[in-house]
């Protein structure tokens, strides 16, 4: 049962990577709202 809190901390990272590539989202578009 190893396997399951390896799985439970799995999310967390998937969560930060989402976090992560929002905030570079947001940032391209303020960039480009920006730029125009």
């Amino acid at each position: 049962m190893g396997t399951f809190s390896s799985e439970q901390e799995d999310p967390y990272l998937f969560l930060k990577e989402l976090s992560l590539l929002f905030l570079e989202t947001i940032k391209k578009r303020f960039k480009i709202k920006n730029f125009l």
